[in-house]
Parts: C-alpha cells; structure tokens; sequence
C-alpha cells in the first residue's frame, strides 16, 4: 500500500516559508494592534483633564486658570495639582523616575515622585504639568498658552517614548489641550512634515497632533 504524506524536507521548506513570512508581517500587525489601542486611550486621557479643568473653573467662576493661579510661577503648580485632583482623581505621583527622551528639537520631560509636576490617575494615566509664559498677539487672554502637559497613558511600564505612550500637549488658560505637532499651534512647523503619514516620525514629540487630526488613529510608523 502506497503511504501519503510529507518529507521532511517538505516540511522543512514549508516552516521555512511560514518563517519568512512572520518575519515579515509580525512587526506591522503588532505595530496596526498597538496603534489601535493608543487614540482611545489618549482620546479618553486628555477628556478627562479636560472636563476637569472645566469643573475647576466653572466652581471658581472664572473662565482662565491664571485668573485663580500664578501660572508665571512654577511654585503654584502644586497648589493647581491638588484642586485638580478633586475632579480628575489623581494624586502625586510616587514610582520610579524616567525620563520620556527628547527628539528634534523637543525636549523631553522627567517624570518623578514629590516634585509637584508629576500626577497619577487611579488607571494608571500619568500627567506632566508645567506652566511657562508664552504670550502669543492677536490671541484671546483666555486662549493664551499657558504651560505644557505631557501624558503617559500606560504609567511607568516601557516603552516610555514620545509618540508611542508619551504625547505632548500645550495648556490653554481655559483649561483645554492643544495636541504638539497640530496645525493650530504652528501651520507651517507641524505633524504633517514632522510625524507624516506611513512614515517614521522627523519628531516623535509632534505626533499627538498626527492623532487628533486623523480621527485618533495612529497613521505615522511607531517605534
């Protein structure tokens, strides 16, 4: 009787094959799977602070953030953390300190316990928040660029990057966020050159604004 079956050098070749093959589409699916699972989570992260901010504001009748903090003086950061956290539940953060790493030109933040910059979700979501004066003409007071925030939306566990769990954001007094690399804050100097699409990233740190202009989907090549 004729037995049917397979040599192992069959075998072999065919494993091979499949081998290849994974080596080639295993980094895009798991950078398509990754990507996915950041603009919800960042979409959710940045509404949270920002209804918080509203809540601050709306409790204290004011419309600007500097109209109830010294946002010149980066000694009332602490003081603004703490109101906050009575509306977006966070408290100072306490782990180990890291750095999110700087690329092109964008500096990169250091995020560490008991230094008042440094907040932590119940969900893990880390906020960077500093206030620094950058008085733009021609803006509204209340629309005027008030400070930076930087959010990890994964904590401390790796990778710790910009533009794949750490994005850049400018503070506006009105308590809302204008992602870094977006059209609104620079139309010359934005994602569309720095972070294009289908591409790796001139700037990392200019992809939250990629994010918010693609419908919160990552479009550019992750690291």
């Amino acid at each position: 009787m004729k037995h049917v079956g397979f040599t192992l050098a069959e075998v072999l070749i065919t494993l091979g094959i499949i081998g290849v093959i994974s080596a080639l589409t295993l980094p895009s699916l798991l950078n398509d799977t990754q990507g996915a699972q950041v603009g919800p989570k960042l979409g959710k992260a940045v509404s949270m602070f920002e209804q918080a901010n509203q809540a601050l504001l709306t409790d204290n009748n004011v419309d600007s953030i500097s109209s109830v903090y010294d946002v010149h003086s980066s000694g009332r950061i602490f003081n603004y953390g703490e109101d906050l956290s009575d509306y977006l539940k966070i408290s100072p953060y306490r782990g180990i300190a890291y750095n999110s790493g700087s690329d092109a030109g964008f500096s990169g933040v250091t995020f560490k316990s008991s230094d008042g910059l440094s907040w932590q979700s119940k969900d893990g979501t880390l906020y960077f928040i500093n206030f620094w004066n950058d008085t733009k003409q021609n803006v509204p007071p209340h629309k005027q660029n008030i400070g930076a925030v930087y959010i990890d939306i994964n904590g401390n566990s790796a990778p710790n990057l910009s533009g794949t769990d750490i994005f850049a954001f400018r503070l506006r007094d009105d308590g809302s966020l204008i992602p870094a690399g977006s059209r609104e804050l620079d139309e010359n100097n934005n994602w569309a050159s720095l972070c294009a699409n289908d591409s790796v990233p001139q700037a990392y740190n200019a992809c939250a604004g990629s994010i918010f202009e693609n419908n919160m989907k990552v479009m550019y090549k992750m690291r």
